[in-house]
């Protein structure tokens, strides 16, 4: 079987989802052949990705220039290949692609796969807007073979726009989790309550959220450490005692982070389910997440972590003065335990295998249809 990853860019969890896909599915079944369709200059961002398995192509951003980039790329990708699945990610290489794609179909037969990693519809916009979106991704819901969602909650959201049911696919995101023998390393009392935030420092995320928290909580012991900066007209930072900024790091910096974490906020208006509370949980660090869907499919409140009601900064610092250092050390065990049994790359790895292989087996393959 020969599969093709394309995005037109994978800055950030898709990057991860697609490392950890590529190396998943290559332990399950070497016979499986992957190439990787990504921007040049976003190549580094898959670096245990060996160049063979890498293509890539010049991004001119997301303007017309843009859009022929990547379908040129893409189109000269399948011909070149002729894969048997064309595994498209986000919403942006979605549309194109499904477009794109649609004169080679009846030549060369391939299955495509569309994994939004959240649907546009459900990104925070006005009303008008998601109706919009979700009109556009429910018309090129019908040329593509499979819709992949990362989230329960993406799944009825897509029911409930009147995507075709059958199209649907559950694959919640995974990742690698160390060895259960690492679980609560940390001390479980402390004099601060060191506190976690990686991303972006922009609406979606809630960044703002956690800055009001912290201003209302100066002068305690909780500090917060934030890993990311502002992308695209996000939040400036604010300079204050309690904060303290690294910019970003490297995937394998944030083990330095993690370990020295009590606990991880996440104050998101949206997601479609975010990796970073997974990989902090993978490590035994409890999440403090807002209420919204895609999180509470993972955080449970008092067991692995706390919610609070989005935007609502007040209860969120409540949360974090009042919690006992005692209890985020026992909700993090839990946090570990969870991530072990239903969230590692490998469970992820199995189930998009399996995606692949039911398209498969539904029909034959190019050459025994007599494409040419």
């Amino acid at each position: 079987m020969k599969v093709l990853h394309a995005a037109e860019t994978v800055k950030g969890g898709v990057a991860t989802v697609i490392r950890l896909l590529y190396a998943g599915i290559q332990a399950q079944d070497a016979a499986v052949q992957l190439t990787i369709l990504v921007p040049s200059g976003q190549r580094g961002e898959l670096s245990d990705v060996p160049d063979s398995a890498i293509e890539t192509f010049t991004s001119r951003g997301r303007g017309v220039l843009g859009c022929l980039s990547f379908a040129l790329a893409l189109f000269r990708s399948v011909l070149s290949l002729r894969p048997d699945i064309v595994h498209l990610h986000s919403s942006f290489a979605g549309a194109i692609g499904r477009l794109v794609l649609l004169p080679l179909r009846p030549f060369i037969r391939f299955k495509v796969v569309y994994c939004p990693h959240a649907f546009s519809f459900l990104m925070g916009v006005s009303a008008k807007k998601a109706a919009i979106y979700a009109r556009v991704e429910r018309a090129l819901s019908r040329f593509c073979d499979a819709i992949i969602c990362v989230s329960f909650h993406e799944r009825d959201a897509a029911l409930a726009t009147g995507f075709p049911p059958a199209k649907l696919r559950v694959v919640r995101n995974g990742v690698v989790a160390p060895a259960l023998a690492e679980l609560d390393r940390r001390p479980s009392s402390a004099p601060q309550l060191n506190v976690l935030f990686v991303g972006r420092f922009d609406r979606q995320k809630g960044f703002d959220v956690l800055l009001d928290a912290m201003r209302r909580i100066e002068g305690s012991s909780v500090h917060l450490t934030a890993v990311g900066d502002s992308v695209y007209g996000g939040f400036e930072k604010q300079s204050r005692d309690n904060i303290t900024y690294v910019g970003w790091v490297s995937p394998s910096g944030l083990d330095g982070f993690y370990a020295k974490a009590d606990v991880l906020v996440m104050p998101s208006r949206w997601e479609g389910f975010a990796m970073v509370p997974l990989e902090a949980m993978s490590r035994g660090v409890p999440v403090l997440a807002s209420n919204i869907p895609a999180l509470t499919e993972i955080v449970e409140d008092h067991v692995n972590g706390r919610l609070f009601a989005m935007d609502d900064d007040a209860q969120l610092a409540r949360v974090l003065l009042e919690t006992p250092a005692s209890d985020w050390a026992g909700m993090g065990g839990s946090a570990k335990r969870l991530v072990s049994a239903e969230f590692t790359a490998m469970i992820m790895s199995s189930a998009t295998l399996d995606v692949y292989r039911s398209l498969m087996q539904a029909a034959p393959r190019a050459s025994e249809r007599g494409a040419i």
